[in-house]
């Protein structure tokens, strides 16, 4: 089952959708648009994470950005 969440919209040209798709959340960019030469452009790409994705990823970046004295990550850590 799918349904969206939110639409994000920039210009009338690019879009974003955030889909719950079957457990996961799908990220929609959609973008179409003319090229200066005339040419028709249309680029559409999707990202779906877990939505423990949505809990982690938030703690990983503070991890990151944290310097390695107060507990964060050294430079090269993999």
């Amino acid at each position: 089952m799918m349904s969206v969440f939110n639409r994000y919209s920039d210009s009338k040209a690019a879009r974003i959708y955030f889909v719950k798709n079957n457990g996961f959340l799908s990220i929609l960019e959609v973008s179409d648009h003319t090229l200066k030469d005339g040419t028709p452009f249309y680029i559409c790409a999707q990202t779906d994470v877990t939505f423990t994705f949505l809990e982690w990823f938030p703690r990983a970046l503070s991890d990151f950005v944290r310097p390695p004295v107060e507990g964060g990550l050294h430079a090269g850590a993999t």
